[in-house]
């Protein structure tokens, strides 16, 4: 199978990398996302993993049928018992965030750039396999890992199949 995703790949002539403009176009109109606040975010940059001295910018998502075409059965599932677990009215607006993000009313996602270009890092709050690898295939790969046979470039491969790219 990768053999065959990676003669899509070539026949398709996708970059390897992505930029920040297509990053943005992504979100703002596939997504409906809308930049937001980093304040919202900065706790990332308690993360050593998180790559936040990089931050560019930070998206939500929140409009209810980009979001319904988003998550999958199992995902619902689980929002639906984080609403059941979660009857406590949130004490202020970071809060009420969370809680929206549990229970499914949006996603966050913190984009990092290390050379201002590209995105280098993302982070994604909230659950959604879909919106994982649309950010993963966005992010692109590195060439020197971009060649068959490497379990990197495979994982790449299979993000930009199930995002819908291949």
């Amino acid at each position: 199978m990768t053999v065959d995703l990676h003669q899509a790949f070539l026949d398709r002539k996708l970059p390897l990398s992505y930029s920040l403009a297509d990053v943005d176009e992504v979100l703002n109109h596939t997504f409906q996302a809308n930049e937001e606040d980093p304040i919202y975010v900065a706790d990332l940059a308690h993360d050593p993993y998180a790559g936040f001295e990089h931050f560019y910018k930070c998206y939500t998502i929140t409009e209810p049928t980009i979001l319904e075409s988003l998550f999958t059965l199992e995902e619902k599932e689980i929002q639906t018992s984080m609403y059941q677990a979660d009857n406590a009215a949130p004490e202020d607006k970071f809060q009420r965030a969370w809680v929206d993000i549990q229970q499914g009313r949006m996603l966050r996602i913190a984009i990092m750039s290390s050379d201002g270009q590209t995105m280098t890092s993302f982070t994604q709050q909230g659950i959604s396999e879909q919106l994982l690898y649309t950010l993963v295939a966005l992010k692109g790969i590195d060439p020197a890992h971009a060649k068959p046979g490497n379990p990197v470039y495979a994982h790449y491969l299979q993000a930009l199949q199930k995002a819908g790219y291949l």
